[in-house]
């Protein structure tokens, strides 16, 4: 899942860089600045043997050279250890306290830790540089994205939430738009449990992305949510309908993965797939009851907090023997291939209110707010 919520993997575009150091290089001797030009251009290459050469002749021609730190850069390039570059790069930062593209390091050590996977050190040096730096900086868009990167893959999602709306303000040229998108989305459900919402999210943001490459993932996530809900003729059809318009895709290897497994339930093709979902949004979260007229006067009805739904009913059982502990009156109800958890029965709305605090201050889970009304072995339940 990882490598589908980063979109394809956001890389920093080194050669623009380079580029930028070339530009931006003080005034040298002719001979100094044809040197490091040779240094400048091998950087469109791999060949990192001849690179590594050129930075050492370079120190060893100029080793009082304002540009030594420019080359420095360079040179990390071709060290194949990512502890060693980031040392290379953080001993460049210190050495050069003054150097006018400390913050290229710094970003360039972020975006090791990135394609590590290493969260937590990509957090403590995103916000370092946020705080040596500031948010008027250049590089500051890719450093608030970095930290939203590193919540969201440690499921801190409110925190990673924050940190993407901040990207979004910052990102003028909406670089990081697509990717952080579906990460919203992905986290709200981990968050608030509203398949939904969930399926109406990805629905949007499917046809929002068009044409930017991720509207890929949209739709992957929307065939993986009708499979987990057991609609695999949906499901089925929606991965068919990827395959042929991104053949060329990550996530196209990854639908024909799944329709391998799918087999066995014989799913057969729906045109237009997407518009069944679209019909798919009843105001009634779950029915267990005949679908026909009930006096209300004879219901017994209340408030109290959705948790869900759940996929798999071992995964429900277990939150609500933690929830059990804290409230008096916590409960599972089987939806159509799901589960959901109810926490509490109230009078009204804002009497449940207090219960939606105490999950989120206790447990970090947002509830939503239900009316459940019943009478006898009938039950209704409808969002708020």
């Amino acid at each position: 899942m990882g490598l589908l919520f980063t979109v394809k993997k956001f890389r920093i575009c080194t050669l623009f860089l380079f580029l930028v150091l070339l530009s931006a290089a003080p005034l040298v001797a002719s001979s100094e600045q044809n040197d490091y030009i040779k240094i400048v251009e091998s950087a469109y290459s791999d060949d990192y043997g001849r690179i590594s050469w050129l930075c050492r002749s370079f120190y060893s021609k100029y080793p009082k050279s304002r540009l030594i730190p420019d080359v420095r850069i360079i040179e990390s390039r071709t060290l194949r250890d990512s502890n060693a570059m980031i040392k290379s790069l953080k001993d460049i930062i210190k050495t050069y306290p003054a150097f006018r593209d400390n913050d290229q390091c710094q970003l360039k050590i972020c975006e090791i830790l990135y394609l590590s996977a290493r969260w937590g050190e990509l957090d403590r040096e995103a916000t370092l540089a946020i705080s040596v730096y500031g948010s008027k900086n250049r590089f500051y868009p890719y450093f608030i994205h970095y930290r939203s990167k590193a919540a969201f893959y440690t499921h801190n999602y409110e925190a990673g939430i924050g940190f993407a709306d901040n990207a979004f303000e910052a990102d003028r040229s909406f670089v990081f738009y697509p990717e952080l998108r579906l990460q919203n989305i992905f986290s709200e459900q981990k968050i608030h449990y509203d398949g939904d919402r969930y399926v109406s999210q990805l629905l949007e943001s499917y046809y929002e992305l068009e044409g930017s490459g991720a509207e890929v993932s949209s739709l992957y996530l929307l065939a993986r949510n009708s499979e987990l809900k057991n609609q695999h003729s949906i499901a089925y059809s929606i991965y068919t309908d990827l395959i042929k318009k991104y053949p060329r895709s990550p996530e196209a290897l990854m639908a024909a993965n799944r329709i391998s497994i799918m087999k066995e339930f014989k799913p057969g093709y729906i045109k237009n797939p997407l518009a069944q979902l679209e019909k798919q949004k009843p105001d009634i979260i779950d029915q267990l009851s005949p679908d026909r007229a009930v006096d209300k006067s004879n219901f017994k009805s209340y408030y109290a907090l959705s948790i869900g739904p759940f996929y798999n009913l071992q995964e429900a059982e277990k939150l609500m023997k933690q929830l059990k502990r804290d409230f008096d009156s916590v409960f599972i109800i089987r939806g159509y291939n799901t589960f959901s958890i109810y926490v509490g029965q109230s009078e009204s709305s804002e009497n449940a209110m207090h219960y939606k605090i105490r999950l989120a201050e206790e447990f970090g889970i947002n509830g939503d707010i239900v009316y459940i009304a019943s009478e006898e072995n009938l039950r209704f339940i409808h969002k708020e």
